[in-house]
């Protein structure tokens, strides 16, 4: 499998939308179209807990209500309207309260039609928050045994798929609501294994921490997460603009 996770892009260069406020893309000298990791006719799935389920309807005829009202619909929305020649195929399959193990099983018995070629995985918080709550912990809150399911979630999906593609996804807290100081530290710890995992899977790596880390010199964490959790608007944007960054606008 090719290499994304270190990668020499062509020399690009930097060009304005003809359209007011929009902003700037890349336009690669050597070659075009290009769309960083992307191919022409990629079916891209986007996968994980509630942020990345951000209430879809599955049943609906309309694509944008398949694909719910979070970062996976302003990804897909974008990147349709701008590059309608690439003939990119999104589909959603998040589902609020899951964990790495549930994705596991998801994977196992879900039958991805059409195949997908790029996989797109937000996935972690659920286990921070679980180890916290006043009960036995879950068996993926420990790091170690996370990896290890989220490895195995890599593998199956590659036995499965052979040419595809993984972008991993930062899992991310913010420090307001019931989200107290040791919860961000452990969702930082969680996030150094899916880091790692990145690295070993030749997968694209996204910072959501890193980005909101950013974003809260701006405003304050409820502005982003209004629970610490959950994104608002302004902070789903964050995420779809800090995922087409390191998957579409590389270098």
């Amino acid at each position: 499998m090719e290499s994304n996770f270190i990668e020499t892009p062509a020399p690009a260069i930097r060009v304005a939308n003809k359209h007011e406020g929009s902003l700037p893309i890349e336009v690669n000298k050597h070659s075009a179209p290009s769309w960083g990791i992307l191919k022409k006719n990629d079916h891209i799935l986007f996968a994980g807990d509630s942020i990345t389920n951000a209430f879809r309807k599955p049943e609906e005829i309309n694509i944008a209500y398949q694909l719910g009202s979070g970062f996976a619909l302003m990804i897909a929305a974008r990147l349709m309207a701008e590059h309608p020649e690439a003939s990119f195929h999104f589909s959603n399959i998040g589902i609020s309260g899951q964990r790495v193990t549930h994705l596991a099983e998801q994977c196992d018995a879900e039958k991805l039609d059409p195949e997908p070629s790029v996989v797109s995985i937000l996935i972690g918080v659920n286990s921070t928050l679980q180890k916290f709550k006043d009960q036995e912990p879950v068996e993926d809150a420990d790091f170690e045994r996370f990896s290890e399911v989220y490895a195995g979630v890599l593998r199956q999906l590659t036995a499965r798929h052979p040419s595809v593609r993984f972008i991993l996804c930062e899992p991310f807290l913010l420090p307001c609501g019931t989200i107290s100081p040791a919860m961000v530290e452990d969702i930082r710890s969680r996030a150094g294994f899916v880091r790692q995992l990145a690295r070993e899977h030749d997968a694209v790596f996204v910072p959501f921490q890193s980005a909101f880390d950013a974003a809260m010199q701006k405003a304050p964490a409820a502005y982003w997460a209004y629970d610490g959790i959950h994104p608002t608007a302004a902070g789903f944007w964050l995420l779809a603009e800090t995922w087409m960054n390191h998957v579409v606008r590389r270098g």
